[in-house]
């Protein structure tokens, strides 16, 4: 009888982080070589304006996103069961990716630079963008926030889960409309929300 030992869980972790960074950068690519990269040319062209223009928007919502986003979550842990929980479930998932430090890199790159590029492009420039070409603003803007929040919180062990990742949905819907539906803005915010909340949980994990 043959036998096969279960692979190191450093090996594990380090290959299930790479395979997140390689299969995003492929979403990326091929969404950007369909739009025959002009869309990185309005890319730029948004960042520059966003530089000039919203910043103070971005990190004013971001920090207030932040604040209710840790003190709704410090709050659910003194509600009664069974709508309490302690850490979200969407919040154990990512604690799951710092298992070993050596992924901690690959991490970081999904985590704060691709996965909120990727989910911009789909929960605000292909829903709210082009869906709302042929539909009304706030139901598209609706069916992005219900959308995204799902996404996060399918696991969900208590309903009041629901309530940080809305709070953080409709941080990027703020941003995204009040900027001129600037794709640039939302994921500035997008990503900044997620690099405070991978520091905050490498600290809590390893310190």
């Amino acid at each position: 009888m043959i036998t096969q030992d279960p692979p190191p869980l450093y090996l594990y972790n380090l290959m299930l982080s790479v395979s997140f960074v390689i299969a995003q950068f492929i979403v990326i690519v091929s969404f950007f070589a369909l739009h025959k990269l002009y869309i990185a040319d309005v890319a730029f062209r948004q960042f520059r304006i966003v530089k000039r223009n919203y910043l103070p928007l971005i990190i004013s919502v971001s920090l207030s996103a932040l604040l209710l986003y840790y003190a709704f979550n410090f709050m659910a842990q003194k509600l009664p069961k069974p709508l309490s929980y302690d850490v979200t479930q969407a919040q154990l998932r990512l604690e799951g990716l710092f298992n070993h430090p050596i992924a901690i890199v690959f991490t970081f790159i999904t985590v704060v630079a691709l996965q909120p590029l990727i989910q911009e492009l789909i929960y605000r420039h292909l829903i709210i963008h082009e869906l709302g070409k042929k539909l009304n603003l706030m139901v598209v803007i609706v069916l992005s926030i219900v959308i995204e929040v799902n996404v996060q919180v399918y696991d969900l062990i208590s309903i009041m889960e629901v309530i940080p990742y809305l709070i953080l949905s409709i941080g990027s819907i703020i941003i995204y409309i009040r900027s001129g539906k600037s794709l640039a803005a939302s994921y500035l915010y997008h990503s900044s929300v997620h690099l405070v909340i991978f520091i905050t949980t490498m600290v809590e994990k390893f310190f």
